[in-house]
């Protein structure tokens, strides 16, 4: 009867300890898709260069990208393996083009 009630206790921790990761998945995808449109809305089109270093800093996010590579990426992340990256091209110290883009793995 014991040997039934620790399974049965085990089966529900398990239960319990997927429901919560299922949780914090969708909560850290949407939280980085939110940040992600945040940021692009705050990018616009024709904004200088210089500000997109800075601007994800200050999002919390990783900058990928030099003085003179395009596209200049910008990742947000979300539940392990995934995340969203914002990808602005650059022309003339001025940013051309803008893209948020999911990122699973």
């Amino acid at each position: 009867m014991i040997v039934l009630k620790v399974l049965g206790a085990m089966a529900a921790l398990f239960v319990a300890l997927i429901a919560a990761y299922i949780a914090y998945y969708v909560y850290a995808n949407n939280r980085a898709e939110s940040a992600a449109n945040q940021f692009c809305n705050a990018v616009t089109v024709g904004a200088a260069e210089s500000d997109i270093r800075a601007r994800a800093e200050a999002a919390g996010a990783r900058y990928f990208g030099g003085d003179t590579s395009n596209p200049h990426r910008v990742f947000f992340q979300g539940a392990p393996f995934n995340g969203f990256h914002r990808d602005l091209t650059v022309a003339d110290g001025k940013v051309a083009s803008r893209q948020v883009t999911k990122a699973e793995d």
